[in-house]
């Protein structure tokens, strides 16, 4: 959004202006479309995105060689047919970019996270105030530190970032910069890679550090990390293999205090069922145990590839420094010494939580879409195999594929081909449940896991993705083009013919195949499909 704030009673305005617009123009009789047009107009300039702004243009230049005229009568049935096309584009780009459809316009003030952006380079600040809002980030550039420090002093507003040019800080500023930074978080953008500089955004405050020239992504991905709250995060999960049942729940009733979720396993020798059901983040792994030494579980679990990453922390009476670097060099991460204080404990086990995920993340996910990729979702759907069979439950694989994706990036650039890949990325993420898995299989191509869920049952809320998407109006490179797009899927339920992981991928691909082939746009599931109407 550029140079304004959504309000929620912008939104109202403009949606009772375009309302009484559309209304004016289907009543043949009607004599005050002019009023209703002059409205709208007023209205979107209170929210000037560039999706509302270009319809608002294209409206108008339909609309205006007939603006003398009092009735509707001397205006071509086609030319109303248009307007009306683009008046119904223009209330799906407010449903869909300004207002999430779950919450009210009250709501939607509350709930936004808005933005300041202070960056020397204008045409960088466009590009971005373009990008975010895209993901739902409306934003405010600002000209200098003072502005910044003055719209987070005086507003009534609840800032949740700002993106701040290094070039407007001085060293003068550190502390100011600290102060508010404890008001906002500050991500800072800078020209400079030096250790200097870094340190001078460490010692402000600074939440996250790019260079440029930016990676749109990973600004993306910063802001999400920095916006989400905290109540909104996956909670870590915890393994606690211990042979005393007393111990166990006594470590688990401080981990769960902490808002951990944990599983106890006292048999070590059902490690692989667990950790293919429980799917830890991290291990806390005793070191003697009668069946078994934890140094030697710990190359067990290390000996299998899909489990390599997760971290392992020992928890032992064990003083012996030269015990401990052994049982470390079996296959360990750390190691904590009973007795230990409980809150000691809780740090140690959610720092090395927090890394574990940060960098499996760099290793698992797409980083285009924030999704797994390629190799990671078909471990996962390796790792969902396995557990519906164990535990005898329904599971759902999708293929999804965005229609003549080729057409896109040949007519709006390769960087807008980009920006429609992770549109429907957001959109997934917002719409699945966090039990579903979402991988990037290649190009504009994803892939889905459903756990404990049977096709038909998810068929409605994947074509209800599919509706919300080929409504979304996406941005050319030119600002008052923009355009929809369209994906087909192929859903597939796992079953007795299907053996392994090749052979569920190809019976959804075969269903996307026939989906392609009816025409595209819809969903296949065992020879039925749903069209857009």
């Amino acid at each position: 959004m550029n140079n304004s704030i959504l309000q929620a009673q912008d939104t109202k305005e403009l949606l009772k202006a375009v309302i009484k617009l559309r209304n004016c123009l289907e009543d043949p009789l009607a004599n005050t479309w002019q009023s209703a047009l002059n409205d709208l107009e007023q209205a979107c300039k209170s929210l000037p995105e560039p999706p509302i702004l270009a319809l608002m243009n294209k409206i108008h230049h339909l609309l205006s060689p007939y603006i003398e005229n009092i009735g509707l009568e001397n205006i071509p049935g086609e030319i109303i047919n248009d307007c009306h096309i683009y008046i119904q584009k223009l209330e799906e780009v407010i449903a869909i970019h300004v207002m999430d459809p779950m919450l009210t316009t009250h709501d939607i003030a509350q709930s936004k996270p808005f933005l300041l952006i202070g960056l020397q380079d204008k045409q960088l600040t466009e590009e971005i105030i373009h990008q975010v809002i895209y993901f739902g980030y409306p934003s405010l550039a600002c000209h200098s530190l003072h502005e910044i420090i003055q719209k987070v002093d005086a507003s009534s507003t609840i800032y949740s970032a700002i993106i701040l040019d290094t070039e407007y800080c001085k060293k003068e500023d550190l502390q100011t910069l600290k102060e508010l930074s404890e008001k906002v978080p500050i991500i800072f953008i800078s020209h400079h890679h030096d250790v200097a500089s870094r340190l001078f955004a460490v010692q402000a405050g600074g939440r996250g550090y790019l260079v440029s020239p930016l990676e749109f992504t990973n600004l993306i991905e910063k802001i999400d990390q920095i916006t989400t709250p905290t109540s909104e995060r996956s909670p870590y999960r915890i393994l606690i293999v211990e042979d005393s049942r007393t111990q166990a729940k006594v470590i688990r009733k401080h981990l769960e205090k902490a808002g951990m979720i944990t599983e106890i396993l006292l048999d070590p020798l059902k490690i692989n069922d667990v950790l293919i059901e429980f799917q830890p983040d991290l291990i806390l792994l005793d070191l003697y145990m009668p069946q078994c030494s934890g140094v030697d579980l710990a190359k067990v679990i290390r000996q299998q590839d899909m489990f390599v990453g997760i971290p392992i922390v020992y928890l032992s009476a064990e003083e012996d420094v030269g015990m401990q670097l052994t049982a470390i060099r079996g296959g360990g991460d750390d190691f904590l010494t009973k007795p230990i204080v409980p809150q000691y404990m809780i740090d140690a086990i959610a720092a090395r939580a927090a890394r574990s995920r940060t960098l499996r993340a760099e290793m698992i996910m797409d980083s285009l879409t924030e999704t797994l990729n390629h190799t990671r979702i078909l471990e996962q759907l390796e790792l969902e195999i396995a557990r519906a069979k164990r535990n005898k439950t329904p599971l759902s694989f999708a293929m999804i594929d965005i229609d003549h994706f080729k057409l896109i990036n040949d007519s709006h650039g390769h960087p807008v081909g980009d920006r429609v890949i992770k549109g429907l990325a957001r959109l997934l993420k917002q719409r699945l449940r966090r039990s579903d898995s979402i991988g990037r299989y290649g190009g504009e191509e994803f892939a889905i896991i459903l756990p404990q869920t049977e096709p038909e049952t998810f068929y409605a809320k994947l074509d209800e993705i599919r509706r919300g998407f080929s409504k979304l109006l996406h941005r050319s490179s030119d600002p008052l083009i923009e355009f929809s797009a369209t994906f087909s899927a192929g859903l597939a339920k796992f079953n007795n013919q299907i053996h392994s992981v090749d052979e569920f991928v190809q019976a959804a691909d075969k269903a996307l195949y026939e989906a392609k082939a009816k025409g595209r746009n819809c969903i296949v599931l065992d020879g039925k499909s749903t069209l857009l109407p």
